[in-house]
């Protein structure tokens, strides 16, 4: 397991179905705040992060290269 600094949950962690939301450098979390509020009311969890450099996407679930 990676921890990660910083990040942004919306919904509730015990949802079963989650989602991960990705901005750039020059934006924030709040880009996502229409789609995760609405995904949030549909009981899907959403986690905003920032792609860094740190953040390997191609070993997330389901990601295909």
């Amino acid at each position: 397991m990676t921890s990660i600094p910083s990040a942004t949950v919306w919904g509730s962690p015990t949802a079963r179905k989650h989602a991960l939301l990705i901005h750039g450098l020059t934006s924030s979390s709040h880009t996502w705040h229409r789609v995760a509020s609405s995904l949030a009311s549909q009981g899907i969890t959403q986690h905003v992060l920032l792609k860094s450099a740190e953040l390997n996407t191609s070993r997330l679930p389901g990601h295909s290269a």
